[in-house]
């Protein structure tokens, strides 16, 4: 009996680390269990986006743009602000490689004569500056800035027709769009994405005055390369010019976005912490859910809800719209097997 309880003593610290590392691995996986990213289905998205594709060029943003009806467009947005007429459109695409230096927007009007009018005055906005192109086709008009050859290979692509699936293109952007909900707050009137995420946002929100101050550091710290958003109207009827501070002020606009992480689940979860420090979030309760919250400028208020390594973003003029945002993925969630 003492050499057995002596071999116990001998066996007793390696057993112990055994047990604690047995433990440890337990903890792990559950905590990997319990976050899970979100799943994904088949969400609302604008009319004539069915076929899920877009041009066929590498593109660092995509943005998709069809309110299900002709819609009004002030001819400010191709660059013509006195001319406050406005123009119908049935759809808008919009390619970015750079904000500031390789971008395209091509729109398609109710008739070739708007089109044609739209043409001749982007044309002489554009004649001002030789890296600005105008295209004309019919019922499109395409517009950009390009200082590269990212230009002639976008027009090309809408010239020809060149067209592919993002599921092809991008997998992982794909996967992302279909974890927003079916069912949102106001009519799905736009689609898009954004890849390398934190290089682009200050940028891209700076431009349109919607500042997010440590977002992007937020997103860099859980490696959130990726962000899919899908925009939604009350009144689809009338978009703004520009998606901007002021135009979302009363415009039951909501902006919802998901970012994958680069990190599982339960690493994100070690992580949420700092990424709400920098993000300047606070804890708040949504209908019983939790959530991060931080109102930007007293007019734009921001919403985190995290399922594992997903993070969905709620932007809206106030927080009952924020909310609802919010609490279409809760149901959207709870609903998808």
């Amino acid at each position: 009996m003492v050499g057995e309880g002596a071999g116990a003593g001998r066996r007793g610290p390696a057993a112990r680390v055994a047990r604690a590392g047995l433990v440890l691995a337990l903890g792990v996986l559950a905590l990997a269990g319990c976050a899970v990213g979100a799943k994904a289905g088949d969400p609302a998205l604008p009319a004539g986006f069915a076929a899920h594709d877009m041009p066929g060029v590498d593109a660092n943003a995509y943005v998709y743009v069809n309110a299900g009806e002709p819609t009004q467009l002030p001819l400010g947005a191709f660059g013509a602000a006195d001319l406050v007429a406005g123009a119908r459109v049935l759809s808008i695409e919009v390619v970015v490689d750079d904000p500031d230096r390789e971008f395209a927007a091509r729109a398609e009007f109710v008739d070739e004569a708007t089109a044609q009018r739209v043409a001749e005055t982007a044309l002489s906005v554009a004649s001002a500056d030789p890296a600005r192109w105008v295209q004309a086709d019919g019922l499109f008009v395409a517009v950009g800035r390009s200082d590269a050859t990212g230009g002639n290979l976008v027009r090309a692509a809408w010239a020809t027709g060149s067209r592919v699936t993002i599921e092809e293109r991008y997998p992982d952007v794909w996967e992302a769009i279909r974890l927003l909900p079916e069912d949102a707050p106001g009519r799905p009137v736009a689609v898009g994405f954004a890849r390398n995420a934190p290089d682009l946002l200050d940028a891209t929100l700076e431009a349109t005055d919607l500042s997010l101050p440590g977002l992007a550091s937020a997103l860099a710290l859980i490696r959130a390369n990726v962000i899919a958003f899908g925009v939604y109207a009350a009144d689809p009827s009338q978009l703004p010019e520009r998606l901007d501070r002021d135009a979302l002020r009363g415009s039951g606009i909501g902006v919802l976005g998901v970012a994958q992480a680069g990190y599982p689940g339960f690493v994100v979860s070690f992580l949420f912490d700092q990424f709400a420090e920098r993000a300047n979030l606070e804890e708040t309760d949504v209908g019983g859910t939790t959530a991060l919250y931080r109102v930007v400028d007293g007019d734009l208020h921001l919403m985190v809800k995290a399922y594992g390594s997903s993070i969905f973003l709620a932007a809206a003029p106030t927080r009952a719209e924020a909310e609802a945002l919010v609490l279409a993925v809760v149901r959207s969630q709870e609903s998808r097997t």
